[in-house]
């Protein structure tokens, strides 16, 4: 854990918060690190913590150069609609007309339902412990309309209850440590809203993202210490048969943190792939959003001939 703390620590002495309120009255905090003009990487967090759960990816991305990556903090909603049309007021505000996105739990399943209504703005998604059904959440949870007037401390106390602990590595327990800290960076208000959403009914039959499944990437985590279910895990499968999928052998809850180098491969990979593909029409390359001309060694396909067959 006092890796993680010192890294955090690093990445704030050198990145400022933003705040920006959208106009629906929506106050969205966030990290913004890399070249304005590249399309972002959007990173969404889950039940627990905020934008700083990602500084290790944003540092290492930022490192590398080529990438812009925004994090984000989530606005007090209380159902998916809302938190769907709020945030693309938020692309408004920041001028993006295209983002990658990746969200971790809550974050990935958010991620989905914006793809859902808006998938033109959508490049690709990439999702840690995604979820597309909320039926097991919402039938472990206390009663959903109680939620905001719980106290922190039986909010805190649910999350952090279902942790899994079995056959954890030390960095795994490092990260669980961390996380656990992360909770009190959230006010009571944040936590309901948050539990709120990954309770509510959405039944993944009744919905479903319009973007091809080849631009969609999985992350995940296997093995005893991942709370995630089987289930959850074998739908998100079935929902995207077509979809990449990367597996990280007991990496535990969070492997942004606990196995950052590999998540950062897999979303450096499916940002370039994206981006050689959509850009292949117009005679280029793109690379991490920048375009690569001859003379960086590709050279421009030259025009069909106007007779040739379409």
């Amino acid at each position: 854990m006092a890796n993680l703390k010192a890294s955090e620590d690093a990445f704030l002495s050198s990145v400022a918060k933003q705040r920006i309120t959208t106009y629906d009255g929506k106050l969205w905090e966030l990290y913004d690190v890399g070249d304005r003009t590249l399309t972002p990487l959007v990173c969404l967090p889950g039940t627990i913590g905020g934008p700083l759960i990602f500084h290790r990816v944003i540092s290492a991305l930022q490192l590398a150069g080529g990438y812009r990556v925004i994090a984000i903090q989530h606005p007090v909603v209380w159902n998916h609609q809302e938190w769907v049309h709020s945030f693309d007021r938020l692309l408004d505000a920041l001028h993006l007309h295209s983002v990658h996105i990746y969200g971790v739990c809550l974050g990935a399943f958010l991620a989905q339902k914006y793809c859902a209504v808006y998938p033109r703005r959508v490049l690709s998604l990439a999702l840690t412990n995604g979820f597309c059904n909320t039926k097991v959440f919402g039938a472990n949870s206390p009663c959903i309309k109680m939620l905001p007037m719980l106290p922190t401390f039986c909010l805190k106390k649910y999350v952090v209850g279902n942790f899994s602990h079995d056959g954890t590595s030390d960095v795994v327990r490092a990260t669980m440590a961390y996380m656990s800290s992360e909770l009190d960076s959230l006010t009571q208000l944040q936590l309901a809203s948050r539990l709120t959403l990954v309770s509510l009914s959405s039944d993944h039959l009744n919905w479903g993202i319009s973007i091809p499944h080849t631009r969609v990437t999985l992350i995940d985590s296997y093995g005893g210490n991942n709370e995630f279910t089987t289930e959850l895990r074998e739908q998100m499968y079935e929902r995207y048969p077509e979809a990449k999928k990367a597996l990280m052998k007991t990496a535990g809850d969070f492997p942004y943190l606990s196995h950052d180098d590999e998540v950062i491969l897999q979303l450096r990979v499916c940002i370039a792939v994206l981006a050689m593909m959509s850009c292949s029409w117009m005679g280029c390359r793109c690379i991490c959003g920048r375009m690569v001309t001859k003379h960086e060694g590709f050279e421009t396909p030259k025009p069909r001939e106007a007779s040739e067959t379409e």
